[in-house]
């Protein structure tokens, strides 16, 4: 039940303006390939609903646009037990922060 009400704050919050946490694409999917080979929309798309669920649940979630992709690395590994993610999680989080971070984007707002 916590854990649905924050989502539903967050995408709230998403809808009004808020942070820049947006839906990932295929082109968005190619731009992180070279690093993660076959990485799909989706598979982005699962670390932005973890990165909701997970780290809604202490603070907003960041927006990807505020870090760039390594420094995304080591704030994602530093989080990774205390917001409760598997290795696996962490690493389609890691992908979606990366493909949206603040050297990868050429417009984040």
């Amino acid at each position: 039940m916590k854990l649905a009400a924050a989502i539903a704050a967050i995408v709230a919050l998403t809808a009004c303006g808020g942070r820049w946490i947006p839906e990932a694409t295929e082109a968005d999917a190619t731009r992180v390939s070279a690093r993660w080979p076959g990485t799909t929309a989706a598979d982005l798309n699962r670390g932005r609903s973890l990165l909701l669920a997970r780290c809604g649940n202490c603070h907003l979630p960041p927006s990807p646009a505020e870090l760039d992709a390594a420094a995304w690395s080591a704030e994602v590994a530093e989080m990774r037990e205390r917001s409760g993610l598997t290795v696996i999680d962490a690493d389609l989080v890691e992908r979606y922060l990366a493909a949206f971070a603040s050297d990868r984007t050429p417009s984040a707002h």
